[in-house]
């Protein structure tokens, strides 16, 4: 009987090492973040938890701040739906909608959110890192307008009024997000129901 070959063992190249370094640097902070809070989640326990060394931690982010913005732009752009945009905006509309809510719903309702919360709730007495996290939002909300456009934009509504129905929905997303977190046995089935029903129906009744 001839014995399988083994596959060739195939070499990941620096750059992909780095970039996979950088990933569960980031991955562990929001982790640890999450389940100690922003304070008590000092890069020795986030290196910790990654299982990397100081001195990969030090190469990829300088401080502790550059980390924080990594985690902060890392969630802007789970926001940001991680979806073909072309291809969606072809949909119908309830489609659509429901990719919105879903997508939304889903990084609210997790870990990420509840890292950000934390770390929105604790940089009181950092104003340098306040400011770049702020800027950091503002780039954030201009590409989600970017994407609501180019989605919604057979509905005839003006870049204000989708950006202003946008800031609605994900407002209302949030607010579920910290409901979740006083009432974790609620009904949240139900609210992200309600949730896609108030968007479809403002999207629908508010096209031209």
């Amino acid at each position: 009987m001839t014995a399988l070959a083994t596959p060739p063992r195939v070499r990941r190249s620096q750059e992909q090492r780095s970039a996979e370094t950088r990933e569960r640097l980031i991955v562990a902070a929001i982790e640890c973040i999450e389940r100690v809070g922003y304070v008590e989640a000092t890069t020795t326990l986030i290196v910790q938890h990654a299982n990397v060394s100081r001195g990969a931690l030090q190469h990829h982010f300088a401080t502790k701040a550059d980390l924080i913005v990594a985690v902060i732009d890392r969630v802007s752009e789970e926001l940001n739906l991680r979806f073909d945009v072309a291809a969606l905006g072809a949909a119908p509309l309830a489609e659509r909608v429901a990719a919105i809510v879903d997508g939304y719903w889903g990084v609210f309702m997790g870990p990420s959110f509840r890292a950000v919360l934390s770390i929105s709730l604790s940089i009181g007495g950092e104003p340098a890192l306040a400011t770049r996290l702020a800027n950091c939002l503002d780039e954030a909300r201009e590409s989600y307008d970017v994407v609501w456009q180019e989605l919604f934009r057979d509905l005839g509504r003006s870049a204000a009024e989708l950006s202003a129905t946008r800031r609605v929905i994900m407002s209302a997303a949030r607010g579920f997000g910290v409901l979740k977190m006083l009432q974790p046995h609620g009904d949240h089935d139900r609210d992200r129901k309600t949730l896609y029903e108030i968007a479809l129906r403002e999207l629908r009744n508010g096209s031209r």
